[in-house]
């Protein structure tokens, strides 16, 4: 069955079951996403990389080259703006740096769930990280456009904790044999899936 928000490309709708890879490692499994979203947030991460340079190049080149013969208030004004020009700049490049996919690393080795970001050029950093002792339940719901989240409830808190939000997971949860529950578990379904 295909998902109606798949990626619309010659006519055709990618399953959603090709949208999110698993990849087995030494240590435990990497889920990630494969659909546009990852081609877009890498767009996205070089128009700001491009967008940093034309901020901080021209920023740097004013502050450097200011008119010596100007007056002091004058000579405020230009270092204000080369100051202002640059901090944007750099928050440009920041976000390219920063990355703007996510990953979510399964570690079994060190027994923990990690939510990383993962830029362009393929560098993650650790956003959280979860002992598999303080996750009290995984299950799956149904998100507000229909599409299957992979969510968590961590010990002693109200809050759920969403995964891989927009990523339809339905047939590969299917096989593992997570139970789908509706917009808002109950009690009783939270104890159908709280983890063995």
């Amino acid at each position: 069955m295909f998902s109606n928000s798949g990626i619309l490309g010659l006519g055709r709708a990618t399953p959603p079951a090709e949208r999110v890879s698993t990849v087995m490692t030494s240590w435990g499994y990497i889920i990630r996403n494969r659909d546009h979203d990852v081609s877009r947030a890498a767009l996205i991460e070089r128009i700001c990389l491009l967008a940093g340079a034309a901020l901080v190049i021209p920023g740097a080149w004013h502050w450097a080259f200011n008119s010596a013969g100007s007056n002091l208030s004058r000579m405020d004004q230009h270092i204000l703006l080369a100051v202002s020009v640059i901090i944007a700049g750099l928050l440009f490049l920041w976000i390219s740096n920063r990355g703007l996919r996510e990953e979510l690393h399964i570690d079994r080795a060190n027994k923990q769930v990690r939510v990383m970001s993962v830029n362009r050029l393929g560098q993650t950093k650790m956003k959280s990280r979860y002992d598999f002792d303080a996750i009290e339940s995984v299950f799956a719901k149904k998100s507000d456009e229909g599409e299957i989240e992979l969510c968590r409830r961590l010990a002693g808190l109200e809050e759920i904790f969403a995964n891989c939000a927009n990523t339809p997971l339905a047939p590969k949860l299917a096989q593992r044999g997570f139970h789908v529950v509706g917009d808002t578990p109950t009690l009783g379904e939270w104890k159908q899936v709280k983890r063995g």
